[in-house]
């Protein structure tokens, strides 16, 4: 048999993608999706084999979008397996800056909701890009996206996207919960 195909949402360095990892599925090709329902269209159209789909998040409660969409899909899905990953949230720019520079922050919704207390305190002036993935806007950056002018853009989003992506780290845990405690769980289906 070969190597099976699991899709996730997000772009490399999400941690969706961080949740795939740490499922160790070694007989599997990791297919990168974008977002919940370009995962799920991957997934019944068959160009994946499995779908890794975040489902609750501690601070967020459940992913609607997920849920959803997985009704949609009906009773032909079997749940195979779960993760839970520590959501750690952190400031990253092109390069090393103070706070007062930074002029704009791209993330997903999702983020902001989790780091309003860092965001209160530190700007009172910001504008926020909201992008469709946080990796994704990290990776956008590193590329020297015009929309995100490197003097004065931050992304808030996973560490690994910052490692990945080359981008440096501003500022650690800047979620208002700790990273203990904002848990994000993922189902992995077929």
């Amino acid at each position: 048999m070969g190597k099976l195909t699991l899709a996730y949402a997000g772009e490399i360095g999400s941690f969706s993608c961080e949740a795939a990892k740490k499922l160790k599925k070694k007989n599997a090709n990791f297919l990168p999706c974008g977002g919940i329902e370009k995962t799920i269209l991957a997934f019944k159209n068959k160009e994946a084999d499995m779908a890794l789909l975040p489902v609750h998040n501690t601070i967020n409660g459940p992913v609607k979008g997920t849920i959803k969409l997985l009704a949609r899909l009906g009773k032909n899905i079997e749940i195979l397996d779960s993760v839970v990953l520590k959501i750690e949230m952190v400031l990253m720019a092109k390069k090393s800056m103070p706070l007062k520079q930074i002029k704009k922050i791209a993330t997903y919704e999702v983020a902001l909701k989790q780091c309003t207390k860092f965001l209160k305190k530190n700007f009172k002036k910001i504008k926020i890009i909201d992008w469709p993935d946080m990796a994704l806007a990290a990776k956008e950056l590193s590329l020297g996206n015009k929309k995100l002018p490197e003097n004065e853009t931050a992304i808030i989003g996973p560490l690994s996207a910052a490692k990945l992506y080359k981008l440096k780290i501003i500022k650690r845990n800047i979620q208002d919960v700790q990273s203990s405690k904002n848990l994000t769980t993922f189902i992995l289906i077929k």
